[in-house]
């Protein structure tokens, strides 16, 4: 798979062989995290002492709340990369990390991280 930095090799027919797009939450599609992507950037620019933007805040487009999509977003994005890289022949990451993210303790992140959040708690 090529590099998104470098462009991709042509083919036997001289076309460059398409991308794979994979999205970085498993239950949604690239479609729907674009999406929420583009919701949370909306309230971002909107956040003001007037109308403050809250992480337990539910985004209508994918149907969890602000701090759910973005902690799914950033780990899916972090394993995506990851896998990419060992495919590639790189290794794991020498941070003491499990090479399998089933094992790892990160894998139960989410439901202690936003726990106050799901909730209803306005942290």
């Amino acid at each position: 798979m090529a590099s998104p930095s470098r462009p991709a090799a042509p083919s036997a027919n001289g076309a460059k062989p398409k991308r794979v797009m994979t999205s970085a939450i498993p239950d949604k599609s690239v479609t729907d995290v674009r999406k929420g992507l583009a919701e949370v950037r909306l309230m971002a620019r909107r956040n003001s002492p007037e109308m403050a933007m809250y992480f337990t805040d539910p985004l209508q487009s994918v149907g969890m709340s602000v701090a759910q999509f973005c902690m799914q977003h950033v780990q899916g994005q972090h394993i995506k990369r990851n896998k990419k890289g060992k495919a590639a022949g790189g290794g794991a990451h020498s941070h003491g990390q499990p090479d399998s993210a089933e094992s790892s303790p990160a894998s139960s992140y989410p439901a202690q991280l936003l726990q106050p959040y799901a909730a209803g708690q306005r942290v």
